[in-house]
């Protein structure tokens, strides 16, 4: 198994300001989801897949392997599963660090 990455809120806001390649995957729920999220992040529905241990949760992913994934949800824990699968599935991903929650604080 792949260890994951990870990005500071610091680091994700200046490489999405700079205009950086990146896609920000949003993993958690629509339910979550309609509570606030990170401008720009793609909403994909995988929570259930991930918590469930799935590990073909990325199989169908349809975004290009030449940009960064950033991914996150409430706390960022569940996010590091998600970006295991993504390095194994060959995309560049990083979690980030304290999820949604951290983005709010900082």
């Amino acid at each position: 198994m792949a260890i994951f990455k990870e990005i500071s809120v610091a680091d994700s806001r200046k490489s999405l300001s700079r205009g950086f390649n990146i896609n920000v995957l949003d993993i958690r729920t629509e339910a979550h989801r309609a509570n606030g999220f990170m401008p720009d992040s793609l909403q994909y529905g995988v929570y259930e897949r991930l918590n469930a241990g799935d590990s073909h949760a990325f199989e169908n992913l349809a975004l290009p392997k030449t940009s960064q994934r950033v991914a996150y949800r409430g706390g960022g824990e569940l996010s590091k599963l998600a970006v295991t699968l993504l390095l194994e599935n060959g995309f560049d991903a990083y979690s980030l660090s304290g999820g949604y929650k951290a983005w709010l604080n900082n």
